[in-house]
């Protein structure tokens, strides 16, 4: 007899991702000397104040200097973080148009989207346009500005993984910390951002208002209609489509952008609250992340 025991996946879950944890731990570990060095080419001491401003332009510092290492693998790494967001964005689109994962209609939502992502928007074959190819630029330390929206719209991944670097660094400032009111107020900033992006990405009525407004407005036929012509062959609908894939493309990424934008503030919000005597190594834990993240994240 078969048998039916939920509990299992759960167990085995949990053990993947215990797994997973002791593997970074590791990692960061062993890693720790490297790190350091990195971050401390970044952010030369502790006499500046710590402000939003400041914590933007660390980041931006951690990421130029990361480009400029031919041996950290960045471009692989961007390759990976691009078709991550394409995944997202592909399971936005189904979840807004109620197309479980499995079936012919995600699918083809699917195949139909990364096309288009590969393509020449005039053309519909696949050419210099690839938003997918990290080197489509043409230079190697700037991404196409179709990469950076997809980026800035769908790496939510990406975010997530930095926010639960945070609260680790939280964590384990508890046991000194002699008022713990101020990391309590930061972790549930942190606790705000996840439960946002959670919400937006399990909010497929209001994605599925601005797809069905864009497709009524462009070609005057609703979502369903269009579930019908998905299985025909992707270059022909990119060429007959494409207008309509890149306005509903935009129309989301620009809500999603919106919204990242928001919650990027409320993470500096969140590492601003800390004392400030915390800031400054709070600070270096949001530097050093893309160093760990560009090795872990695979």
């Amino acid at each position: 007899m078969f048998r039916h025991e939920p509990i299992l996946g759960d167990l085995r879950r949990l053990q993947a991702r215990n797994e997973a944890v002791r593997r970074i731990a590791t990692f960061r570990t062993h890693n720790e000397r490297d790190a350091a060095r990195f971050v401390d080419s970044i952010l030369t001491g502790r006499d500046d104040a710590m402000t939003r401003a400041r914590l933007n332009d660390l980041q931006q510092q951690a990421n130029e200097k990361l480009i400029a290492n031919s041996l950290s693998g960045y471009a692989g790494y961007v390759g990976i973080k691009l078709r991550t967001a394409a995944d997202l964005y592909c399971e936005v689109l189904c979840r807004a148009i109620n197309a479980p994962y499995d079936s012919r209609h995600a699918f083809s939502v699917r195949s139909l989207i990364r096309h288009w992502l590969e393509t020449d928007r005039g053309s519909g074959e696949l050419g210099s346009e690839n938003v997918l190819n990290p080197h489509v630029s043409g230079q190697a330390d700037k991404l196409a500005d179709s990469q950076i929206q997809l980026l800035r719209a769908f790496d939510i991944p990406f975010r997530l993984r930095r926010v639960r670097a945070l609260v680790r660094f939280i964590n384990i400032r508890y046991d000194k910390a002699t008022d713990r009111r101020p990391l309590d107020t930061s972790k549930r900033l942190l606790a705000d951002i996840v439960h946002k992006y959670e919400a937006t990405l399990d909010d497929p009525e209001t994605d599925r208002a601005w797809i069905d407004a864009v497709t009524r407005i462009m070609i005057d036929t609703p979502v369903e209609n269009i579930l019908n012509a998905l299985t025909g062959d992707p270059a022909t609908l990119v060429r007959e489509h494409g207008a309509v894939l890149d306005d509903v493309f935009h129309t989301l990424s620009s809500r999603f952008i919106d919204i990242g934008t928001e919650l990027n503030d409320r993470l500096s919000e969140a590492i601003m609250t800390l004392p400030e005597e915390m800031r400054y190594d709070a600070a270096r834990e949001l530097v050093v992340f893309p160093f760990h993240d560009i090795s872990l994240f695979r």
